[in-house]
């Protein structure tokens, strides 16, 4: 009979399953091992890289983001799969998510949003604000409109 508590042995790098699940955002094992109880798991970082697993999948967000934008002709946002893992672990570990399901978390995340209001997932009202202040006039409404959009800006100044 398999031992139940093998999803939370660690191997010799100290690195448990759900760790290298995320590592590698292997969405099935992700969902299998959150649904079987890996919640302690994810605080861990008794392992040879010292981080947790949460924040190896953010590392590994930012390293293909930073591969891309460095090597590649165009960066086409974070991967879907990489921000529904997101979503989930936040979920589990009693984060705030903004949004209730892991589509529109990732829709929202895709280009690095993180306020969940952010016009195309990435011009946050904060920034829409300070353009706004700093074309001051030079353009016409309807162009500002256009570039600036106007989903949510309402005057106000947002720090995020």
């Amino acid at each position: 009979m398999a031992d139940p508590q093998s999803i939370h042995k660690p191997d010799q790098g100290g690195f448990t399953p759900i760790f290298v699940a995320l590592g590698v955002v292997n969405m099935p094992a992700i969902r299998t091992l959150l649904r079987l109880g890996v919640r302690e798991d994810l605080d861990s970082f008794s392992n040879t890289e010292g981080v947790t697993a949460p924040e190896k999948l953010q590392a590994s967000m930012r390293a293909t983001r930073e591969f891309s934008e460095a090597l590649l002709p165009t960066w086409d946002g974070y991967s879907t799969d990489a921000l529904k893992a997101e979503f989930l672990v936040k979920c589990v570990m009693g984060l705030p998510t903004t949004v209730d399901d892991e589509t529109e978390y990732a829709a929202k995340r895709k280009w690095g949003c993180t306020c969940g209001t952010c016009t195309g997932g990435w011009l946050s009202p904060r920034m829409r604000f300070r353009l706004r202040g700093d074309f001051n006039g030079t353009l016409s409404s309807s162009n500002e409109t256009d570039f600036l959009g106007s989903s949510s800006w309402d005057g106000e100044r947002h720090d995020e």
